[in-house]
């Protein structure tokens, strides 16, 4: 390993046992070295956001997916200290307040490792279902952390501990969605939660129209992100 570079050659599935005796599941790209820059610890986009940086662990969900065991799967990345399983975290845009219960890698199948440094991209699970409590671009942070610095007489705004750039999505194109069996109204409701979670400027609200019964206003960012979905 150099100094500023970590090195990691790929193989085809063929290349890779022949040299590695190892089984890879899928072919990935060519045999070409590939030097990857190693994660700052004090990004250019964040080191001047406050003062709390040496205090505080923090991280950016910028994705997630659902499991039916584990719940809520957030794809994060830490930027400040650290995360680890048995934490006690924060989501500051939802006020969510939970704890920790896996921390892992993708590799890319999910790979439990306990922790997750600075720079580090991983996933972590909390157990929460509830798909209006985890948003993508929300800042996580160490709910422990905030309190002890809060008790050394720290008078401290938790929203201005957020990193920069995450906004609310405004959408200007609206289409109703109508189950065609009143029964499926439920079912229409979870696939449009788990359609959230990948997708945050995607937001829906009740609607009811006399002919067609109960359904969802959905608004989309413009046409094309609409016709993504429908």
């Amino acid at each position: 390993m150099q100094d500023d570079f970590v090195f990691f050659c790929v193989f085809t599935q063929k290349k890779a046992y022949e040299k590695y005796q190892c089984d890879w599941s899928a072919d990935v790209c060519s045999s070409d070295l590939i030097g990857v820059k190693t994660p700052n610890t004090e990004t250019d986009e964040h080191k001047e956001d406050n003062n709390y940086q040496n205090n505080f662990s923090r991280a950016m969900v910028f994705d997630s997916s659902y499991d039916d065991h584990k719940g809520i799967i957030a794809s994060v990345r830490v930027f400040d200290g650290e995360l680890k399983e048995e934490d006690y975290v924060s989501f500051i845009a939802v006020d969510n307040k939970t704890v920790i219960k896996e921390v892992g890698v993708f590799t890319p199948l999910l790979k439990r490792t306990g922790h997750l440094s600075v720079g580090e991209i991983g996933y972590i699970v909390t157990g929460v279902k509830d798909t209006k409590k985890i948003k993508i671009g929300d800042t996580i942070i160490s709910s422990s952390k905030t309190k002890a610095h809060t008790n050394q007489g720290n008078n401290i705004n938790i929203k201005e501990l957020a990193l920069k750039g995450y906004e609310e999505p405004k959408p200007v194109v609206f289409v109703s969605f109508f189950p065609s069996n009143e029964s499926e109204f439920d079912e229409l409701k979870k696939a449009l939660e788990r359609l959230q979670l990948n997708d945050s400027s995607f937001i829906f609200e009740p609607d009811y129209n006399e002919v067609l019964g109960r359904g969802f206003k959905g608004g989309f960012l413009g046409k094309l992100d609409r016709k993504s979905v429908v």
